[in-house]
């Protein structure tokens, strides 16, 4: 009679404790939520590798602290989160709140936190963990959809129409960061000034009345040939010579 040997070494616990490491980091990725954790003694910052790609950060890439943390906070955002966790500490328990986060490369995006103050036996605050969930295409959906309701109103009620573009425009941009929008109306052959709330007025007013034809720009060529126009570059397209 023989017998095996138990596989319930330190070897497979290991093997398990990464496995399931690997599993809760998959699983983050996926739900682009990030979990951290917080040590008010030494100010040390902990965070998950999709929290890190959540901040637009290679994961582990640079060492994080309350201060740092605070650093890369939406401006705007900065001293009610700082108030926020301050009244978690003092409170105790589980807390959340909306914030704002500035990406190296500036782009905003917006998280959803929710957090726990732990204590010791002693009823001694050792830290916080919590868990950061990127909520930003939602935000852009209800804000878009708030924005889809606000123009409806707009037209029903018989706003002026340059207003109601104007509004579509902005909805647009916010949609689409680094994007600037401009509406042209058609006029028998002439393409007017809709709406372009962030181009130049100089320049809104030097493409009023233009006449549409086969190389009028974007707008003013897609007018012509009624279809769509894709302009790459307007500093080298021939469609743009005479807007440049």
């Amino acid at each position: 009679m023989s017998t095996r040997g138990s596989n319930s070494g330190p070897s497979s616990t290991a093997r398990l404790a990464a496995r399931l490491e690997q599993q809760l980091s998959t699983a983050q990725q996926i739900t682009h939520i990030g979990s951290w954790e917080w040590d008010p003694v030494t100010q040390a910052v902990t965070w998950s590798d999709e929290l890190y790609r959540i901040y637009g950060l290679e994961p582990r890439s640079c060492e994080i602290t309350f201060q740092s943390f605070l650093s890369r906070l939406h401006p705007d955002d900065r001293e009610r989160v700082q108030s926020e966790v301050g009244r978690a500490l003092e409170a105790g328990g589980r807390f959340g709140y909306a914030e704002r986060i500035l990406r190296p490369d500036g782009t905003v995006r917006n998280l959803d936190t929710v957090g726990e103050v732990v204590r010791d036996e002693a009823g001694t605050v050792v830290g916080l963990i919590g868990t950061c969930r990127d909520v930003t295409a939602q935000v852009k959906a209800e804000r878009l959809k708030e924005a889809e309701a606000r123009v409806l109103e707009m037209v029903a009620s018989g706003t002026e129409l340059g207003m109601v573009l104007t509004t579509l425009v902005l909805a647009i941009e916010e949609q689409v960061p680094d994007t600037l929008g401009s509406i042209l109306l058609l006029d028998s052959d002439k393409v007017r000034h809709g709406a372009a709330p962030s181009l130049p007025a100089a320049y809104n007013a030097g493409i009023d009345g233009r006449t549409m034809g086969p190389a009028a720009g974007s707008c003013g060529t897609a007018a012509y040939r009624r279809q769509q126009v894709f302009v790459t570059d307007i500093e080298t397209d021939p469609l743009w010579a005479d807007y440049r």
